[in-house]
């Protein structure tokens, strides 16, 4: 703490070490001081996500408007290298692993509501599915079995040019059937591949030292 005190003081602070030195503050005081306005994208969600339920419905529209904001941000660096996404849809995992691990709690979840506001500014349409539907993408909490398949279906029939996964790779409610509807899917009704079809992963499996697939049929990009 008297480091971080020191360093605000010369004007040498990381936006790192801002950060710390709010959480700091705010432990102490009890008040919130985060600058919403400075956060990357997917540390703004992760913020968010730490926040109690009830603060976070009081501060919903501040908070959504903040994710806008990080959103314009991010994409305004990679303006004009980012092609239109078309009609898209998004399956989500919001099931207990999305809690994510001591080290990066909820960051599985945070990278999925990233995404969904990404993917809002790049589509000319978009339906978001979740494992479990929550209230606001900015309540949802992780719990539950992952039940990938049954989103799954419904993106299939909102008939996409696009769809896009959000999971660690792991399907147990039935175990293999996401992975079952996106080989028979490829195989039986798209074998020209007209969707587009990417698992993003954000989280790396140190089994097997890469991102976790769900298919091999569909290419799998760790976040």
């Amino acid at each position: 703490d008297e480091f971080l005190k020191k360093a605000q003081a010369r004007g040498t602070m990381t936006a790192g070490e801002q950060q710390r030195l709010r959480r700091s503050t705010e432990k102490t005081t009890g008040e919130t001081q985060s600058d919403l306005s400075r956060m990357p994208l997917t540390r703004l969600a992760s913020f968010i996500l730490s926040m109690p339920v009830d603060e976070r419905r009081q501060r919903l529209d501040e908070l959504d408007k903040a994710m806008q904001r990080a959103t314009d941000r991010a994409l305004g660096r990679l303006e004009g290298r980012l092609p239109a996404l078309g009609s898209t849809s998004l399956v989500l995992d919001n099931s207990r692993s999305s809690a994510g691990s001591f080290e990066k709690r909820q960051r599985p979840l945070a990278v999925a509501i990233a995404v969904s506001y990404v993917a809002e500014r790049l589509a000319s349409t978009v339906h978001i599915r979740w494992t479990s539907e929550p209230e606001h993408r900015l309540l949802v909490q992780p719990g539950g079995q992952t039940d990938l398949a049954s989103p799954l279906l419904g993106a299939l029939a909102d008939e996409p040019a696009t769809i896009l996964i959000v999971s660690d790779g792991f399907d147990n409610a039935p175990a293999g059937a996401a992975s079952e509807v996106l080989r028979v899917f490829r195989t039986r009704l798209d074998p020209e591949r007209q969707l587009s079809l990417i698992h993003f992963n954000p989280v790396f499996d140190a089994e097997d030292y890469a991102p976790r697939s769900l298919c091999s049929l569909v290419p799998t990009l760790g976040l």
